[in-house]
């Protein structure tokens, strides 16, 4: 039977591999950006029970640039006080070639700055995006939202990885997300974007979650 990282590869593999219909541009084409994801998903183990946190698609700015959903190049390479010890400077994240990049965008620097404080006791929450490829804009550098009838570009790959981590549980955060785990029949919550004045409700949902996170783990070691 195949081992969980070679799961993993396999699947940071493939997706490389995809040449999205529409408009939609694949950043992990980039090697830097499969480097990066692959490094990422490997903190986590197969029987993970903390959170997926599942968002649109990835951002010009974000995981577009870094290959990790919801995380801008700073998030991974410098020191920000993360306490799971996964991002920062030693961590062997890779920056990409090119010499115009985006380092900071303020959706990831908003998001890991609430995982932080709410999680950190917690496993390392894994990150996703109900379409993993980026919708561009009038220009490249640029996002536009993901249509509706664009959410099945993104299904096969949002299920693969949460059959990657089975125990983990889902948490959509906004409404594409909560479509389109809606529309592959997963169970979830939903909270709101952090961006365009969401940062509070946010907060608040990420709170509810680790408080329902800490009952399910303090049942399960009793029982």
């Amino acid at each position: 039977m195949e081992n969980h990282s070679s799961q993993v590869r396999r699947f940071v593999e493939r997706l490389a591999s995809v040449e999205p219909a529409g408009e939609f541009r694949n950043p992990y084409r980039s090697p830097h950006a499969v480097h990066n994801l692959l490094q990422f998903l490997s903190l986590q183990r197969r029987s993970t029970n903390g959170l997926v946190l599942v968002g649109e698609a990835p951002g010009y700015r974000g995981a577009a640039v870094s290959g990790v959903p919801f995380s801008s190049l700073a998030v991974l390479t410098e020191d920000w006080g993360d306490p799971w010890g996964a991002f920062g400077p030693g961590r062997y994240m890779m920056p990409p070639t090119q010499k115009r990049i985006y380092f900071r965008e303020a959706t990831a620097t908003m998001v890991w700055r609430v995982l932080a404080e709410q999680l950190a006791e917690n496993a390392l929450p894994i990150t996703w995006n109900a379409v993993p490829f980026h919708p561009v804009g009038s220009r490249e550098a640029s996002n536009r939202s993901v249509r509706n009838e664009e959410i099945p570009l993104g299904r096969e790959w949002l299920e693969r990885l949460l059959q990657l981590f089975p125990n983990a549980t889902p948490l959509a955060v906004g409404r594409i997300a909560s479509r389109a785990l809606t529309a592959a029949g997963i169970r979830h919550e939903q909270v709101r974007h952090p961006s365009y004045g969401g940062l509070s409700d946010f907060q608040h949902g990420v709170r509810m979650q680790c408080s329902r996170l800490w009952l399910a783990e303090k049942v399960a070691n009793h029982d």
